[in-house]
């Protein structure tokens, strides 16, 4: 991956889907300097370690799964379990918006970078509602509180 960065035909690399363990590794011998991870991220779960080396080493963190809708697509759940929560749904009322714009503000809020998946105009325009919102600190903390370690069950 290095070689391609020497002609500026890629301007900087990354690493998805990866450990902690993994980051460090290919940190402690790339020549070319990693700048991006992308992975899981949303109020349920996400890598903690990762996430917080990312924000103390200056990477970009690149969320996907922030909306939650990976948990219907998995079969894990039949609805989203995120957008609909009684807590998001409360906050979407609260700030007149989507749960949508609430999950992706509550993610940029926190220096992630939020990728949102739609083929749909009217999504898509809705999904860019979170810029027009911005989450008091009390409500980020209750959005984190969300989150299930792994060896608690979601449900």
């Amino acid at each position: 991956m290095e070689t391609v960065t020497a002609d500026e035909r890629v301007l900087s690399l990354g690493l998805s889907n990866a450990e902690l363990s993994q980051i460090e590794l290919v940190n402690g011998i790339a020549t070319v300097p990693i700048s991006m991870i992308q992975n899981l991220f949303s109020p349920f779960e996400y890598d903690k370690e990762v996430y917080k080396y990312c924000q103390e080493n200056k990477l970009h963190f690149m969320g996907f799964g922030i909306s939650g809708d990976y948990h219907v697509k998995s079969g894990e759940y039949s609805e989203n379990p995120l957008t609909s929560h009684p807590l998001i749904r409360e906050l979407a009322e609260v700030y007149d918006t989507s749960p949508y714009a609430i999950l992706y503000n509550w993610a940029a809020q926190k220096r992630v970078m939020v990728i949102s998946r739609s083929t749909q105009l009217q999504h898509m325009k809705e999904n860019l509602e979170y810029r027009d919102v911005y989450l008091n600190p009390d409500h980020i903390r209750q959005i984190d509180d969300l989150y299930v370690p792994e060896d608690r069950d979601m449900e």
